[in-house]
């Protein structure tokens, strides 16, 4: 492949790969990541020989059922971390993601061309880089890409025999990895469709049975039908808003400043019009496979902002076998113009994410680059970066200093602590108990809606609460965005009844004033005035 590429487009393909690199290399945020709840899940997996298919590590609610669809992923991430500590992880976790990127790519310049499907990649650049943090769902886009191009290269007769069946074994996987399996069956669906409508009745049969057959494969879990009909239940009410199941109208309505939601809608109107050149040039009907497929990711992004991403790889092989298709119908001195325009216009992105810092193609600042590579402040940044790209993976500076004050001071629960930190104590304190964690499906909605909110919008409700389980820790990140997050910590920092003992740039710690913290509080308290916060809100 890289033979028939020339040395200027292999040199603008690494270029691409090592700015998708460094997007994909962000230090892990372990504070509000659910990595290290599946670190975790997978240590009692191969130590206790047990799934995690309940609320396991909170009392609050303890035995409620939450179907525990990603467990493999979770065995992974452990091993991975065993083995290579968070810096391996983080590597394998890029690799993962740079793998489905090249599946894409260069699938799509099998059948189209080069300078179109970067033009097209670099366009999406800034939306299949939406999903940085390390979650099971990197899994998910590597099985979609590869079941994908094998699907496209069987409808294109440029598959070898019998290897569409590989389709079947990929199923068997990814129904125990992530959640998205469900996009294996809505694929083999969508280029069946194709086949009735092209009249293939000698390749329809075998397809029927392929369908089939990845459809059984989704009932191969531990947990069986159940297992395999829980994707139905996404869109069900968990009493908990979740930033990632929000629309797109809703997010860029509450935070204008994200430049990514109307840049998805730029992206997306691109993208209609692309197929609209498909009806008029009369090709639109060989492509209803993708039409469906893009139509049904498209749904899905609008739905929910976590979509974009996986709509933003779909649509480079879409949107350039659709364009190139285009492109054969037309007068070459026009494919010659309009394909320097799109090399002109894919370098200059590659140029601009290289050398800008403020862009939406730029991982300069989403990777925090100012303070892991100083000297890049000034001048071309992103070769000092590359040469010094061993600094980037791995957790956030500090990342540990919080659960190191809680062991080694051997505080004790009950804990209450805010929902976005609960993977962060799952993963440090285990087998000390969270009020909560990262997990909505893990609890009922009545928790939610009943008990967490009002504890912190509403100080007898806290009382009541406070006196049934009688916490001794509160463990917060400090940086809870929830209208009710920022307001109870405040409320309790002038607390009497607490005292803040321990703060860095993530965390605040405080302790119950009791006998059993006196020593600790009197070592270790640190005077309100440093908070800025020297009167409860709503008093």
């Amino acid at each position: 492949m890289f033979k028939s590429f020339g040395w200027i487009k292999c040199i603008l393909f690494i270029w691409l790969t090592l700015l998708l690199a460094v997007f994909y290399c962000p230090r892990i945020q372990l504070h509000t990541a659910d990595l290290g709840r599946h670190i975790k899940n997978g240590e009692i997996l191969f130590t206790q020989h047990k799934l995690v298919s309940t609320n396991f590590y909170s009392y609050t609610e303890p035995q409620y059922s939450a179907i525990n669809h990603h467990w493999a992923s979770g065995a992974v991430f452990y091993l991975m971390w065993k083995c290579a500590g968070f810096y391996g992880l983080s590597l394998f976790y890029m690799m993962i993601l740079l793998l489905a990127f090249g599946i894409v790519f260069f699938s799509a310049v099998r059948f189209s061309n080069f300078w179109v499907v970067l033009f097209y990649s670099v366009l999406c650049m800034p939306l299949i880089v939406t999903r940085l943090e390390i979650r099971p769902e990197g899994f998910s886009f590597l099985f979609l890409t590869i079941m994908f191009s094998l699907l496209w290269f069987d409808y294109k007769k440029k598959l070898p025999s019998g290897w569409i069946w590989i389709i079947v074994l990929l199923q068997v996987l990814w129904v125990n990895f992530h959640i998205y399996f469900i996009f294996g069956p809505v694929l083999v669906g969508a280029f069946l469709i194709n086949k009735f409508i092209d009249r293939d009745w000698r390749g329809a049969p075998a397809h029927i049975y392929l369908l089939l057959a990845v459809m059984f494969a989704c009932l191969i879990n531990p947990y069986g039908l159940k297992g395999a009909i829980e994707p139905f239940n996404i869109f069900r009410e968990y009493g908990y808003m979740l930033v990632e199941n929000q629309t797109v109208l809703f997010m860029q309505k509450r935070f204008p400043q994200i430049g990514t939601y109307l840049y998805f809608e730029i992206v997306f109107g691109i993208a209609v019009f692309i197929w609209l050149l498909s009806v008029i040039s009369k090709f639109f009907k060989k492509y209803i496979a993708l039409f469906v497929i893009f139509l049904f990711f498209s749904l899905i992004a609008w739905k929910m902002i976590r979509g974009i991403h996986v709509w933003g790889l779909i649509a480079i092989p879409i949107l350039s076998a659709i364009t190139y298709d285009w492109l054969l119908c037309q007068k070459m001195k026009i494919i010659r113009v309009v394909l320097t325009f799109m090399a002109v216009l894919g370098v200059t992105g590659l140029a601009v994410g290289s050398i800008t810092r403020e862009t939406i193609y730029s991982p300069y600042n989403r990777s925090f680059l100012s303070v892991l590579v100083p000297e890049s402040v000034q001048g071309w940044w992103f070769p000092k970066v590359i040469a010094k790209f061993g600094i980037l993976p791995g957790t956030v500076p500090g990342a540990d200093l919080a659960a190191d004050f809680f062991k080694n001071n051997r505080l004790q629960g009950p804990i209450f602590n805010n929902y976005d930190i609960g993977g962060y104590l799952i993963y440090h304190l285990f087998p000390e108990r969270v009020f909560v964690d990262n997990r909505p499906e893990a609890y009922s909605v009545e928790f939610f809606q009943d008990l967490f909110v009002p504890m912190q919008e509403d100080e007898n409700k806290w009382r009541e609460i406070d006196s049934k389980y009688h916490f001794n820790v509160i463990f917060f990140y400090r940086h809870d965005l929830t209208p009710w997050g920022q307001p109870f910590l405040i409320k309790r920092i002038n607390d009497p009844q607490w005292a803040p003992v321990f703060v860095d740039g993530y965390t605040l710690i405080l302790l119950k004033r009791n006998w059993v913290n006196q020593d600790l509080i009197k070592k270790y308290e640190l005077p309100k005035s440093m908070f800025g916060a020297q009167k409860n809100i709503g008093e």
